[in-house]
């Protein structure tokens, strides 16, 4: 967990629906540290199909997508990041992550603060390309309930019937083999029953380890002055726990279901489960859920196979050809 010879700049990790919203909102209000609005680069740079800025106008259609993320913002100069930067650097030729680092370096320079995070919960499913080629950032990870987090993935996204909580399953699964097995480096965890419990605590641990005094939440609320995105913006209403709530929402074959197929990672991250190891050895998964752990294993080999085939022509050109348009003649 220790932090030393590295940057203090963090990546937020999480599983989406576990809480990464809330938990940058509190850190927004740290005077020392900013999370601006995700960015989705690692799937942007996915998208376009090029791990090396080579082409000018790949490198314009990189920055106009991260432009259009962060005008979610509400602080003027996350806003105008972008444009300024471009204004100071109209070409860069080098590895997307060099990129990357150096949009770090120019957010601390824009706003006069010491840690940056980055929180877009997707970007957990990138784990192997942040150990890789982020090493000297630090890793923030926030667990959640599995069980809960499909309670509000049901809440927010998807009908509540079988053919939805295979897809979850199968999106929790993938998130949490990457924080939980791939993850490496510098990393602290903290739980989101802990963070909404004893958050004066949590956030305590999260601001040792990136470098910053610590503040206690009466204070950080007293002197907030960057206002979050989302349902969480507003950092003086009491902190909604939302735990347990599986136990009222979910039926009782959804909860086996769950707890089935991720015993292992809920044991791995002190989760109990409602039902006994003998009775989820003798529960019968329904038709549907027979090829999960194959298609679990199928989904992140896929994935890998597509990091590294990317082609610029086949997939980023076609995809942006009306963005690749309207940049020509800028």
């Amino acid at each position: 967990m220790k932090s030393t010879d590295r940057s203090a700049n963090f990546f937020l990790l999480g599983c989406s629906r576990s809480g990464t919203t809330l938990l940058a909102s509190l850190l927004n209000s740290h005077p020392d540290i900013l999370v601006p609005p995700e960015t989705w680069w690692f799937s942007t740079v996915k998208e376009l199909g090029q791990a090396n800025i080579r082409s000018k106008i790949w490198y314009k259609v990189l920055m106009h997508r991260v432009h259009g993320f962060l005008q979610s913002s509400q602080d003027p100069k996350i806003v105008e990041l972008i444009p300024i930067f471009l204004g100071k650097n109209n070409h860069f030729v080098g590895h997307y992550s060099e990129l990357f680092l150096k949009l770090i370096e120019e957010i601390k320079t824009q706003r006069n603060i010491m840690v940056v995070g980055e929180k877009t919960p997707a970007h957990s499913t990138y784990m192997e390309e942040i150990n890789t080629y982020y090493s000297s950032m630090n890793k923030v990870i926030l667990l959640r309930d599995p069980r809960d987090i499909v309670c509000s993935y049901f809440n927010a996204w998807f009908k509540h019937d079988l053919n939805s909580l295979y897809k979850i399953l199968m999106i929790i699964k993938v998130y949490l083999h990457n924080l939980l097995y791939v993850a490496d480096g510098s990393i602290i965890k903290i739980k989101y029953e802990d963070l909404t419990q004893f958050p004066d605590k949590e956030l305590s641990k999260i601001f040792k380890f990136v470098g910053v005094k610590a503040v206690e939440l009466n204070q950080l609320k007293k002197q907030s002055t960057i206002v979050a995105e989302g349902i969480h913006s507003n950092i003086d209403k009491p902190i909604m726990k939302n735990q347990g709530n599986y136990k009222n929402q979910l039926s009782k074959e959804f909860i086996l279901l769950i707890e089935k197929l991720l015993l292992k990672e809920m044991i791995k991250m002190d989760y109990i489960s409602t039902y006994s190891r003998e009775e989820l050895s003798i529960y019968t998964l329904p038709l549907e859920f027979n090829n999960f752990q194959t298609d679990f294993e199928n989904s992140i080999i896929t994935e890998k196979r597509e990091k590294s085939s990317c082609n610029w022509k086949v997939r980023g050109l076609k995809k942006y050809k009306y963005l690749v348009k309207y940049l020509i003649g800028k």
